[in-house]
């Protein structure tokens, strides 16, 4: 009996997760507009020309991005990390990828650029 309920504690422990998905193989149906980019934008002026923030999310079963996570960003930061991960609620996936697989509970990694403006 506990070696049962240890072997099924192993099994679910190890589960298989599948790696994250490129964002080039979702269908966006809805992104952040320039109006959500502008209400996020980071206020820093101590800042370089170009930063990048790459964040992972879960796929939640409507497509909303959730469980949201820094998967790299810059060595200091001028307040990037919150801002990409205040715009991550502003995507949304089809429920499909565009081979036919099922995006719900997979991973995405989405690299945001953040630029000054001109």
């Amino acid at each position: 009996m506990i070696a049962g309920v240890l072997l099924a504690a192993l099994l679910q422990a190890g589960s298989y997760e599948r790696a994250p998905l490129a964002s080039t193989d979702f269908v966006w149906v809805e992104r952040p507009t320039s109006a959500d980019i502008g209400k996020f934008y980071p206020n820093s002026t101590a800042r370089p020309v170009e930063r990048l923030v790459v964040i992972e999310c879960l796929v939640g079963r409507e497509g909303w991005l959730q469980r949201c996570r820094v998967y790299q960003a810059p060595p200091t930061d001028n307040g990037e990390i919150a801002a990409s991960l205040g715009i991550a609620g502003k995507f949304r996936v089809s429920p499909r990828t565009k081979s036919g697989e099922s995006t719900a509970g997979r991973k995405v990694r989405i690299p945001i650029l953040w630029k000054l403006p001109d």
